[in-house]
């Protein structure tokens, strides 16, 4: 038996090899069984004399053999709003995700910072970007101390960078 777990996510293999392994296969009517197929379920419990997981489809739940079974390593129900990258979908499961790399900084901003953390660049450790009411400005943490920048409108420069949020160089492409 598999080694599944309560609240596992779930999804049924394919029509042809359940229909290999068990001819009968309860009575499950065929076009039900195409319905299931490549959903991603959750299991609600697990009989483990029968060998049958009970999964969750909404507020419904029937059962299967765990032998019918394959555990789904990533799913996602719903993806971020900022999500700008490419899917990779077999079966109703995410394959392959790949995000698109967007600049955090534009080309300005990318040649002042440089400039400004030439002298410091071996003890830079982080960039983040703070504000003040409604004034944003840049710390450079170094090693032991930290430079504040000159500070600007909100929204008005830096608008890549999330607040609070502790950069290396190598995310702002420095």
């Amino acid at each position: 038996m598999r080694n599944f777990k309560v609240w596992d996510k779930l999804r049924i293999k394919s029509i042809e090899e359940i229909r290999r392994i068990d001819k009968g296969l309860y009575g499950i009517v065929e076009e039900y069984l195409k319905e299931l197929q490549g959903g991603v379920y959750t299991i609600e419990d697990i009989d483990y004399n029968q060998n049958i997981c009970i999964l969750l489809e909404d507020i419904t739940s029937f059962g299967f053999k765990c032998d019918y079974l394959e555990k789904v390593d990533t799913f996602y129900k719903t993806l971020p709003n900022d999500f700008t990258g490419k899917l990779t979908i077999d079966k109703g499961q995410v394959i392959k995700k790949e995000e698109k790399k967007e600049d955090i900084l534009d080309e300005v901003e990318k040649e002042y910072l440089r400039a400004v953390i030439k002298p410091f660049r071996k003890r830079m450790t982080c960039i983040k970007k703070s504000r003040y009411f409604n004034y944003e400005f840049i710390i450079l943490n170094l090693d032991n101390d930290g430079i504040f920048l000159p500070s600007f409108k909100k929204g008005k420069m830096y608008k890549g960078m999330k607040e609070d949020k502790e950069y290396t160089l190598e995310e702002l492409g420095l």
